[in-house]
């Protein structure tokens, strides 16, 4: 199993969701960084469940808890370590399904691979786990912000195939008492991206970006500017005419040959109905007798909504190690 992010900022991260904690280890972080607790716990709060009854209603307080690489509030250069205990687990409500395999999660793969599966919440393939990407990705946010004003802009643009912001909760609702979920889409906009990062062939901003978004749960599809509208486009409508004061249009998203272009760096990330319902569906059990099952527990009815500070995390961590490991930093 694969646990690591980045090549010089290189995260680990560790824990499962009714484990006792979730965090991250994060070597190659340079010294000298003040490290802003609140800001750190400020991604966490956007991140967390329980703030409504759209969401997961698991009540967490996720509170930031530093153990290691920091001194007088800076980095110190050594391994930084950051956790957050689980302090609201009902591991009961999955003794139901302890031997069953709920459609579309990953028990039926997990089981498969490792011979065992942690049945609670998921385990390790439980969204509860991105925790350690926001714990990781809130330092590169504010880092990339304080030193070359790069902003993130996003929001979400579909849920349940619907693209009306206004009946977003609407539909959402009506979902809860059918026991079901949708999907939904989420429009990401990064700016000030300095010129030139990103390495072609196989390293290219936008391969890094995928790679990493991919990994996060739910998600099934990352498109870059036009991204699949493209295939209806001429060559001289996809194409974005270069001025001596910058680009006609971003149909590219921000990136041409994998290297970024100095526009704002431009992706759609698409997000699966969350798995865990509590619709009766036919499964199989270990032994692959033919079941029914229903999942209890506390479920996000649409991913969509809190994913945001997970996926500008992840990509802020990608942009960071990609700017450290080109040496496009002040450092150098």
């Amino acid at each position: 199993m694969s646990n690591i992010l980045g090549s010089v900022f290189k995260v680990l991260t560790f824990g499962e969701s009714h484990g006792k904690l979730l965090g991250c280890l994060i070597d190659g972080i340079p010294s000298g960084f003040y490290v802003n607790k609140h800001k750190i716990q400020k991604e966490l709060n956007l991140r967390k469940p329980g703030k409504s009854n759209l969401v997961s209603l698991r009540k967490e307080k996720d509170k930031l808890k530093i153990i290691s690489g920091i001194f007088c509030n800076r980095t110190t250069g050594t391994p930084l370590g950051l956790i957050v205990y689980n302090k609201n687990k009902r591991s009961l409500d999955y003794k139901n399904i302890s031997k069953k395999f709920r459609p579309g999660h990953a028990d039926y793969t997990y089981y498969k691979k490792y011979n065992i599966r942690d049945y609670r919440g998921g385990g390790r393939s439980s969204a509860r786990t991105t925790v350690s990407i926001v714990l990781a990705g809130s330092i590169c946010k504010y880092i990339l912000k304080d030193i070359y004003c790069i902003d993130f802009f996003s929001f979400i643009s579909c849920v349940g195939g619907n693209v009306n912001y206004n009946s977003f909760s609407k539909n959402i609702k009506k979902t809860i008492k059918n026991k079901d979920s949708l999907g939904s889409s989420v429009n990401i906009l990064v700016g000030n991206i300095p010129n030139g990062i990103g390495e072609p062939l196989f390293e290219k901003i936008e391969s890094e970006i995928s790679k990493t978004i991919m990994g996060l749960n739910a998600v099934k599809a990352i498109e870059f500017g036009s991204g699949i509208k493209c295939n209806s486009y001429k060559g001289s409508e996809n194409n974005d005419n270069i001025y001596k004061h910058g680009f006609k249009s971003n149909n590219s998203g921000g990136v041409l040959g994998g290297i970024s272009s100095g526009q704002n760096l431009k992706f759609t990330v698409h997000i699966k109905p969350t798995s865990s319902i509590s619709k009766i569906q036919d499964t199989i059990d270990n032994n692959l007798v033919e079941e029914k099952i229903e999942t209890t527990g506390r479920h996000d009815p649409c991913i969509g909504l809190r994913i945001i500070p997970i996926i500008e995390s992840a990509v802020a961590i990608v942009i960071f190690d990609l700017i450290l490991k080109h040496k496009f930093s002040f450092f150098f």
